[in-house]
């Protein structure tokens, strides 16, 4: 009965080990405006293309509140890749930039007007 247990929780330690080594990748948020943001089509081309960006887990842009919002892998997207980004692909400027840890953290929607107060 001695060995059975202690087989098990051998067995037991390994799993767990094991879980925490193959942990997936934390996942991350952004939310910023898209300055000048002016058709649905255009908002609608942004999203098409950056849900099929490896890391992507959701895109979303209100051409109303001219917000993106997007949810991807932790080491796949930055604050820097996506000023960059979003000028040399689209012309556009971004403001009142906010990002964090997805589940944990929580988005700041502010508006242009009060983002910058």
């Amino acid at each position: 009965m001695k060995a059975i247990t202690t087989l098990l929780l051998i067995s037991l330690s390994l799993y767990v080990n094991a879980q925490s080594e193959s942990s997936p990748t934390q996942e991350r948020f952004c939310t910023f405006i898209i300055q000048d943001l002016d058709t649905k089509t255009t908002a609608v081309k942004i999203d098409q293309e950056m849900r099929q960006m490896t890391g992507m887990v959701m895109s979303r842009t209100d051409i109303n509140t001219k917000r993106y919002y997007a949810i991807f892998n932790e080491s796949t997207f930055d604050y820097n890749w996506f000023v960059t980004h979003f000028q040399t692909k689209y012309g556009y400027a971004i403001t009142c930039y906010d990002g964090g840890t997805q589940g944990v953290d929580r988005p700041n929607f502010s508006t242009y007007q009060t983002c910058n107060e």
